[in-house]
């Protein structure tokens, strides 16, 4: 029998086989950990160089001028509906209460708000059997593969106001899931209730931060409710039931939001003013954007490599899998495909242009996701011997090219970002808000700032320049960036000295 040297066997003893196995296990895990600490590090350590955006400091404003409840009545009836976007923006924005520097804590709440609820999600999927260890390490994975194919990072993490609309949607959805799912597994009358409560504060929130949020929760509650119904479990079928319900009703107060329409038409519009609505046309950009969206090789790419890497993980786990959590592969990927083509044939119809890329990236975290609870319900009950080794030595190759490409891409692009940017563009950022704070305890109502410079934005958390250059000062677009961040520090007016340079774009963009 084979035997080797460790360090954890007593002084002239040897390991047996299986005891090497259970270190080797050890200082793998550790391994595998360490990697994905080092892969997430430079996205966590971006947040102490964030900054407030022109939107943030406006949100603030809102409030300053209207106060807490009459911001949310302001937003409602003149910005839009989406009123869990509003309260968010508002009362958990740190410039509400005038603290610039809670912002270096805004993508530390994005991003392990994300990591927390897939960790939670994947213990509560497994009835809480996987270790917690392997959650921890799954969640890590799954959300470095969901930056690494996200269309846009910066508005999904670091920019506050986007971040609040789109990446809490993503852990809302999730809480509401896992509140359902416990709800149904809970053994009291009170511990049932309370996670149901959750489930439903969560419902409502998402529904009220944007419609592709409604959207998607909605088709994702209806399809749960389909199955259970389908399968016999009447249960499970009235609690998604009552989360649906939930999702209509917190989506029709969305939706018929006196502010919808004067976003849309502007204010005195009358409905006899807007154009005729353009299915056929919308079917037409939907298609279009949505094929655009599937083909591109990055996304692809990562959906793979997810399979074959959290294979051994689902297939390990498969018996733990909650009452009637079984869809056939093909079904899956229909109602993946579908959510998605719903989500693009929405904003089709109210806007000709391609989804920006906070959009895009909601859309895409949401199939990623999804994704993973599709491979996860496909996987047979009983599975070979032969099969269980193929899927293991696709995780070792997936493994391998999946940390080449992720050193060559994502991470060398986030580790210059964060070591030769970041630097720099924390201390422009604090010079510039002493400069402006400065000029409004000397009375000076106006601010003429110096572009920034030194800066090759790779587009993580750095974007570039955030304050619109014109020289006259009439422009709406100046106006309209500019002058919320000069009203929050008191000032009328803060404008750029000079044209900024053009940003070296390098790396993903918006």
């Amino acid at each position: 029998m084979a035997h080797f040297n460790s360090t954890d066997a007593a002084p002239g003893r040897l390991l047996t086989r299986p005891a090497a196995r259970r270190v080797g296990w050890r200082y793998f895990r550790w391994t595998t950990s360490a990697l994905l600490g080092l892969g997430l590090l430079p996205f966590f350590a971006l947040a102490f160089s964030n900054f407030p955006f022109w939107d943030d400091f406006g949100m603030a404003m809102m409030v300053r001028e209207h106060g807490l409840w009459g911001a949310q009545q302001v937003f409602y009836n003149t910005w839009g509906g989406r009123y869990g976007t509003a309260f968010l923006q508002t009362v958990g924005n740190p410039l509400t209460y005038g603290w610039l520097g809670g912002f270096r804590f805004t993508p530390l709440v994005s991003l392990g708000g994300t990591l927390l609820a897939l960790y939670l999600g994947l213990r509560e999927l497994s009835q809480q059997r996987l270790a917690p260890v392997q959650a921890g390490q799954a969640a890590a994975l799954l959300l470095l593969l969901a930056l690494a194919g996200m269309p846009t990072i910066y508005p999904m993490f670091y920019w506050f106001t986007t971040a609040t609309g789109y990446e809490s949607g993503i852990i809302l959805m999730l809480l509401a899931m896992l509140g359902g799912l416990r709800a149904l597994r809970a053994t009291t009358t009170a511990v049932r209730l309370g996670w149901y409560g959750l489930a439903h504060i969560s419902v409502i929130l998402t529904v009220g931060l944007t419609e592709i949020a409604l959207l998607l929760l909605g088709w994702t509650l209806l399809v749960a409710l389909v199955c259970s119904w389908r399968g016999g479990r009447r249960r499970a079928a009235a609690a998604w039931g009552g989360l649906l319900i939930s999702a209509a009703v917190g989506g029709a107060v969305a939706v018929l939001a006196p502010g919808n329409l004067v976003r849309m038409y502007g204010a005195g519009h009358t409905t006899q003013t807007h154009a005729p609505l353009n299915v056929l046309g919308a079917v037409r950009y939907a298609t279009d954007y949505y094929t655009t969206f599937l083909s591109k090789p990055s996304q692809v790419l990562v959906l793979l490599l997810l399979a074959a890497l959290l294979g051994p993980v689902l297939v390990h786990t498969r018996r733990w899998r909650p009452a009637g959590f079984r869809l056939p592969l093909a079904a899956g990927i229909g109602v993946l495909l579908v959510g998605g083509g719903l989500s693009f044939l929405f904003f089709a119809l109210v806007n000709k242009n391609p989804p920006p890329g906070r959009t895009q990236s909601f859309i895409w975290l949401w199939m990623l996701l999804s994704w993973t609870g599709v491979l996860w319900a496909a996987v047979p009950t009983q599975i070979s011997g032969g099969l269980r080794r193929a899927v293991g030595q696709m995780q070792r190759v997936a493994a391998v090219l999946t940390f080449f490409l992720l050193a060559v891409g994502l991470e060398r692009t986030a580790w210059t970002e964060w070591l030769r940017n970041a630097p720099t563009w924390r201390t422009q950022n604090e010079a510039r808000f002493a400069r402006m704070a400065a000029a409004a305890r000397a009375g000076r109502p106006t601010v003429v700032l110096a572009p920034f410079g030194g800066i090759s934005p790779r587009r993580i958390a750095i974007m570039g320049e955030n304050l619109f250059y014109n020289p006259h000062p009439t422009n709406s677009v100046q106006r309209s960036n500019n002058d919320p961040t000069a009203h929050w520090f008191g000032l009328d007016s803060v404008r750029l000295a000079a044209p900024p340079a053009p940003p070296n774009a390098m790396g993903p963009g918006l």
